[in-house]
This record gives structure tokens, C-alpha cells and sequence, in this order.
């Protein structure tokens, strides 16, 4: 029994529900995933502005900082150095021009009233209008108007000021530049070809009318500043690692504080949005995991005892992650996962667990690179170790992993523009640390892990295939017959899993295995008689059934004793599948009068579960029939071949296996292939063929083997 079986045993007194057990799993996977995300989103004050710092705090990794105080300073100067925008109101300029006109034909009406012939009450009108009139005049300047032709005060007059007005002040006036702006108007006066007082007129008119119409346009220069101040590009400096931001008995100061803020090492406050984020995330990653699981490895999703295998490494790694990066965001070993995954489950699940665990550092060290080295490095891995049939092929994983993480990780820091220091240091000693950390790690554990959990990897099966291992030490010893059989039926099996995507390592090893049983009695089997006489022409054929079948039940428990796992165990029980030992069937229908029970003659059991038993199933029977044909060549093998497996198609045994109508195509030329290579076949007369091809066939169907002296016995 397993570690996780007896787990499950102790916790199923107190929780019988496997619902229940499921749902512990999947909390205690997303609280501690979740956590992990989480560090970064609890409050955390280690200082407060003005404490005495008690040590010195240096920057746990190299970030770029903006200086926020500066940049403000920088956007200040920007805005004052923009020039006061400045535009002309036209509005100014219609007032002056309208005084002027309003002026001219107050002068006008009072010419009006004093030419009139009513006396009464004239002076007092001519004081009214007077001081309606809008623009100041001198004495001098208001006679001459008054004894102007009104005529000419309209056409001539009029018409000079206004034009001479709108022409300066078209121009824009400010009111320093007023008086410079009267001057020019009044020599364009001056050059008038009128009298002398009229021009002094027009030159007091002119002086006391116009106005400056430049004012300051205030929306225009904010706009100017909010532009400029856009522009401003953020001051930053850079705090590489290791640099000391407080200094012990310094007191704190708020720039401080902030840097710490930014570097994680001070949070006021708990982050909401940080945290459900994080939850969320892990929550969407497991439900694809497991749906992934669900719809293409079913075996892993509904074996508990995987699903807290994954859990556990998974977890175990973050855990791990989480820690190193605090070091050096290329020192996290998400490649151990990688190869657990690979070797124990699966290589595309394993790309999965990959993906996110490489999600999860760049959340880690809030930077992409190590997150791009750990998915680069951790695909490699799966894909180094995913077809491993050899205890060099493990060594060989690992230099590929090594190289590729301390590639990887020099190439990263040339992208992010390191120091060649930071380089070599980021390349070869963390990523080469790393890499060599994390195989070795994923080695050691697998061999503790594939016991713990009763799990069968390439390495066990290359272990078992060992022929020093004490079971076929003692196959090969006590009956050797059957060892040299089992080796020629993995041959045979070997092959034939290459040519169905199969595994050939399994299948090879599960056919060293699969006939273990017939070391109970091994004298009782022909392939280990070597010229004994036959005990089985002695015994009831009922009894020599028995015999035959019971070595299935012994390869059972030999396989419990030497702790066999369970692949091969299945093998073992399997490789019969419910067949008939038809020989045996045959003869006591011949012998007994009373009526026989077919199915006392057939192997109890299961058929073939698995490409590799039935593949097994497949071989052993080929390779037993064989040995019948007295002069073996590729028509003959290949007729008895194709008749095999097309009589174990009728009878069912195959119907239970993953095996398709092309894998069985695939299957018949694999054999054929190496059967032909094994015989040396020749090509014979055609007159031959159909006589042996006949014998082989009854061979077949009886289910027995032939012996030196080519007599028929049972298997």
C-alpha cells in the first residue's frame, strides 16, 4: 500500500466523501497559491517617517525609480518659461471706433441748437450734450469743431480720426506702447493738407480717444503651460540591488518611504484589487488544468492519489520559487516540476504546470525575463526527458537543461542591457546553479516519489529490466525455456508499441515479466522440458487446464512479493486475457462423454486493458506459434501472423484495448518485420507453403508448443 493510499485510508474514517476529500485539495492548492501571489498585497510597515532607522535597509533587487519631487520641479519650470499669450480685443477697437462716432455727432447736434431760432433754454441743451460726448476734448479743440462745416466735420473729419484709430489699432496696442501708438497717429495727421487747427484738433481727438486693445489671454497661456508641462519627460534615477536607501540612525524622510513602497518593503495598506486578482487567476489556472485533465488524461483526474501528487509539487515548487527569487529571480526551479510531471504523469500536462509556475515568477520579481528563462528552461526539460529509455539519457537531460537555462539567462540580461558582470554572474552562476539544482533535485526525488505513491516511471522499468533483478535472476536459473521466451516476446512487443504509439519501454519489460508465474512449476511448461517426457500425457485434461491457467494467479503474487508495479501487474494477469486453452479443450471433448463446459477452459481474466498487454497477448502467441513452422519464410509468417490476431479479433480478446483498425495493420507488418529478421526467412516452393501454413495454424488454435522432436504438446 502506498504512502497516499494510507493516507486516504486514515482520512476516510473521518471523511468518507471523495467530494469532500477533492474539494480540500483544490482549497488547499488555491489558499497557497494564492498566498504566494499575495506577500506583496498585505500591509507591511517596517518604518514610519522620522523613525530612527535601526539598520541599514539596502534595495533587495535593481528597479528605476522615478523622482517624482524633481519631476514636479522640472513641469514648475516648464510652465514659467512659457511667454504670457497675448491676443487683441476687438471689441476694444468697436468701442473707440463708436466713441468716436458718438463725438462727432454730438458736435453735430450742438450745431444743430445754436443755429436754431429758439434762444430759451439753448444753453443749457448745449451743456447737455456736451457732456454726453464720450471722448475729453481742450477747449481749443471743441471751438474748432464747433465752427467747423458740418459737412466737412462729417466727411472729411470723421472719417480722418476713424481711419487713422482702426489703422493703429489693428495693429495691437499695449499699454506701454499707447503713447508710442498716439505719436504715429498724430504725424499721420500732421501730414494732413487741411488747416493747422483742424489737424490740432484731429491730433487732441486722436490722443484722447485711443485705447490699448492687447490684454492677456489667459486660456491661451494656460493652454501653452499644460502643453509644455506634457512635454516634461519623468526624471528617474536607477537603485541598483544592493545599493542602501537607509542608512541606520538616520531618520526616515517621505522620499524614503517612498522608494521602500516601491521596492515592496512598505505597504501602508492592504491592496484589494492586488489580492482578488490573484485569487482569480489561480482559481482560471486550476479549472484549465482540470479540464484538461478531464477531456484528455481521465486516469489522471480521477486518480486522487496523482491529482495531491500534483498538488504537492506544484506547491512545493512555488514554495521554493518564492524563497530564490528573493536571491535572484534565475534561480527559481521550475524545472524540477517540469521533469516530475513528465516522468510520473505526463509530458503535456507537464507543459501546463510549466506555463503557469513561469506566470508566476514573473509575478514574483515583477519582471518578464526570469518568467520567459523559467518557461524556455522548463519546456526543454519536458522535452529532454519525456522519451527517456535510458539511465544516460537522464545525464544527457540534464547538460541540455543546464546549457539552455545559462543561455537563456545571459540572453535576458543582454536584452535588459546588464552589465557584462551582471551577465555572467545572471548566466553562469545562477542560471547554471539553477539548471543543476533543479535536475538533481527532480532525480532524487522521483526515485523517492515513484515509491511513496506506487508510481511506475521509465526509471523502474529500466531498473526492472535489469537481468540481475532477483525475479529474472530466478527465471533465468529455474526455467530457462520460458526467460529466452520472454525476451524474444519483448523483442517482438518492443517493435510493435514503436509502430502504435505504444510504450516500448513498458511493453518490453511487461513481456520480461508477464509469464513469472510458471516458476511455481516450470517442468510443467514444454518450452522447459529440454527432452523430459511430458507430465501432462499422464494428467486429466481438466487437470492440466488448471495447471496451465493457474500460472496467471502464480505471476500474481510473485509480482505482489517482489513488489511489482502495477503496469506490470496488469501485464502479468492480462496477457491471457478469457482465451480457451483449446488443446486441452479439445481433448476432453474427445475423452469424456458427458458434456463439456467451455468456459472451465478459458483463463479467467481481464482481457487487455491497455495497448501494452494486448500487444504482449499479440507476441507471446506469435512468437509460441512460430516455433512450430520446420522451416519458417515471410509467407508463412505472414499468414500466421495475420491468422493470430484475426482469430483473437473474433473471440473478443481484443475488444477491451485502445487498439484501432489501423493499429492492428500497424501491428501485423511490425511483426512480420521482426519475425523475418529473427528467422532469416528464404523463399520455398509454393507446394510447401500451404502444408506448413495448415500445421501452424493448428498449433495455433490447439495453443501449444512444439518440442525439439516437433511432437504437439499445450502451453
Amino acid at each position: 500500500m502506498s504512502f497516499f493510499d494510507r493516507l486516504k485510508k486514515t482520512l476516510s474514517t473521518k471523511i468518507r466523501n471523495k467530494a469532500t476529500i477533492d474539494t480540500l485539495m483544490f482549497l488547499f492548492i488555491w489558499i497557497t497559491l494564492t498566498s504566494l501571489l499575495s506577500v506583496n498585497y498585505f500591509p507591511f510597515k517596517p518604518l514610519s517617517i522620522s523613525d530612527v532607522a535601526p539598520f541599514d535597509i539596502a534595495a533587495p533587487r535593481s528597479i528605476e525609480k522615478e523622482d517624482k519631487a524633481g519631476t514636479e520641479e522640472a513641469k514648475m519650470k516648464a510652465a514659467k518659461e512659457v511667454n504670457t499669450v497675448y491676443s487683441i480685443d476687438t471689441t476694444i477697437n468697436a468701442k473707440v471706433l463708436k466713441s468716436i462716432e458718438d463725438s462727432f455727432a454730438g458736435i453735430a447736434e450742438i450745431q444743430k441748437v445754436i443755429k436754431g431760432d429758439l434762444q430759451d433754454g439753448r444753453d443749457e441743451a448745449v451743456l447737455e450734450i456736451r457732456q454726453k460726448i464720450p471722448i475729453p476734448m481742450a477747449e481749443k479743440t471743441y471751438t474748432t469743431l464747433m465752427n467747423a462745416d458740418p459737412e466737412f466735420l462729417e466727411n472729411n473729419m470723421k472719417l480722418t480720426v476713424m481711419n487713422i484709430i482702426r489703422g493703429e489699432m489693428e495693429k495691437g496696442i499695449k499699454d506701454e506702447t499707447l503713447m508710442i501708438s498716439i505719436k504715429k497717429a498724430r504725424e499721420k495727421a500732421s501730414a494732413l493738407r487741411i488747416p493747422s487747427d483742424y489737424i490740432a484738433a484731429i491730433s487732441d481727438m486722436l490722443g484722447n480717444a485711443m485705447k490699448p486693445n492687447i490684454i492677456v489671454d489667459w486660456n491661451a497661456t494656460i493652454r501653452e503651460q499644460q502643453r509644455r508641462i506634457a512635454e516634461v519627460k519623468p526624471i528617474t534615477f536607477e537603485i541598483p540591488k544592493g545599493q542602501i536607501i537607509i542608512r541606520k540612525g538616520e531618520l526616515v524622510t517621505p522620499k524614503q518611504i517612498e522608494i521602500l513602497e516601491e521596492m515592496g518593503i512598505y505597504r501602508p495598506n492592504i491592496d484589494i484589487e492586488g489580492l482578488a486578482g490573484a485569487a482569480i487567476l489561480v482559481v482560471i489556472v486550476i479549472l484549465i488544468v482540470l479540464q484538461y485533465l478531464k477531456q484528455h488524461q481521465p486516469k489522471i483526474f480521477q486518480d486522487d492519489r496523482l491529482l495531491f501528487l500534483l498538488s504537492i509539487i506544484v506547491v512545493a515548487v512555488a514554495v521554493i520559487s518564492r524563497w530564490s527569487t528573493k536571491i535572484s529571480g534565475f534561480l527559481t526551479p521550475i524545472a524540477t516540476a517540469s521533469i516530475l510531471v513528465t516522468m510520473l504523469m505526463d509530458y503535456r500536462l507537464a507543459l501546463f504546470i510549466t506555463a503557469f509556475l513561469s506566470i508566476l515568477i514573473s509575478i514574483f520579481t515583477g519582471n518578464i525575463a526570469p518568467g520567459a528563462v523559467a518557461l524556455i528552461t522548463g519546456t526543454v526539460a519536458v522535452l529532454s526527458v519525456s522519451k527517456v529509455t535510458r539511465r544516460w539519457d537522464l545525464i544527457t537531460a540534464t547538460l541540455i537543461v543546464v546549457v539552455t537555462n545559462i543561455l537563456s539567462a545571459g540572453v535576458f540580461s543582454l536584452i535588459n542591457k546588464e552589465s557584462l558582470k551582471m551577465i555572467s554572474i545572471n548566466s553562469f552562476i545562477w542560471g547554471g546553479l539553477n539548471g543543476t539544482f533543479s535536475c538533481l533535485v527532480a532525480i532524487g526525488a522521483m526515485l523517492f516519489i515513484e515509491n511513496l505513491f506506487s508510481i511506475t516511471t521509465n526509471i523502474k522499468l529500466l531498473e526492472l529490466s535489469n537481468p540481475a533483478e532477483p525475479l529474472l535472476q530466478r527465471l533465468l536459473i529455474e526455467a530457462p525455456g520460458t526467460y529466452h521466451h520472454s525476451i524474444i516476446v519483448g523483442n517482438l512487443a518492443e517493435s510493435a508499441a514503436q509502430a502504435v504509439g505504444a510504450d516500448p519501454l513498458l511493453s518490453r519489460v511487461g513481456a520480461y515479466y508477464h509469464d513469472v508465474g510458471k516458476l511455481k512449476r516450470p517442468y510443467l511448461f514444454i518450452e522447459n522440458q529440454l527432452g523430459m517426457e511430458n507430465p501432462h500425457e499422464k494428467l486429466a485434461p481438466s487437470l492440466s487446464t488448471l495447471i496451465i491457467i493457474s500460472h496467471v494467479k502464480y505471476g500474481l503474487e510473485l509480482a505482489k512479493q517482489y513488489q511489482l508495479p502495477e503496469p506490470i501487474t496488469d501485464i502479468i494477469v492480462q496477457h491471457h486475457g478469457t482465451s480457451l486453452v483449446a488443446y486441452f479443450y479439445h481433448q476432453a471433448k474427445m475423452k469424456c462423454t458427458e458434456s463439456i463446459i467451455e468456459e472451465d477452459f478459458r483463463y479467467h481474466g481481464p482481457k487487455p486493458k491497455t495497448k501494452e498487454a494486448a500487444l504482449i497477448m499479440i507476441a507471446d502467441s506469435i512468437e509460441a506459434a512460430a516455433r512450430s513452422l520446420s522451416q519458417p519464410n515471410t509467407n508463412r509468417i505472414e499468414n500466421l501472423v495475420t491468422q493470430i490476431i484475426n482469430d483473437m479479433l473474433k473471440d473478443g480478446q481484443l475488444d477491451e484495448c485502445e487498439l484501432s483498425f489501423k493499429n492492428i495493420n500497424d501491428l501485423k507488418k511490425s511483426f512480420i518485420k521482426t519475425m523475418n529478421g529473427m528467422y532469416h526467412t528464404r523463399i520455398e516452393y509454393p507446394e510447401k507453403i500451404e502444408k506448413d501454413i495448415s500445421d501452424a495454424a493448428k498449433v495455433r488454435k490447439l495453443y501449444t508448443f512444439a518440442k525439439p522432436t516437433n511432437k504437439l504438446s499445450q502451453k
